[in-house]
């Protein structure tokens, strides 16, 4: 994966993400709260239930997304790190090439 590619999708999921923490939560009290002030027990308590589920599953889903991200730009970055050997590398080649001495620049 590149890593425009990988920073765009990053980018796009954390924005889904951020949607879905700031507007789930008030949706679902919000309901929670009509059930209750409209007396509706029964279908309050399936709420409940199924409130509680989903936020688990959620939750649960995002840790995993979250913890695979992590691995992706920890991978990412190492090979960032193996470019940036191959660069010096070259550039010791070149500087012995050129002759170029630490005590010229001085």
């Amino acid at each position: 994966m590149s890593e425009n590619n990988f920073k765009k999708k990053t980018k796009k999921q954390v924005r889904w993400w951020a949607y879905a923490a700031w507007t789930l939560p008030f949706t679902a009290l919000a309901v929670l709260v009509f059930l209750h002030f409209f007396g509706w027990d029964s279908v309050y308590d399936y709420a409940i239930v199924i409130g509680a589920v989903v936020f688990f599953s959620v939750g649960v889903f995002w840790w995993w997304w979250a913890i695979f991200k992590i691995k992706t730009l920890a991978e990412l970055l190492g090979s960032v790190g193996d470019r940036i050997d191959v660069v010096r590398t070259h550039v010791i080649g070149i500087r012995k090439d050129l002759q170029i001495d630490d005590a010229d620049n001085r």
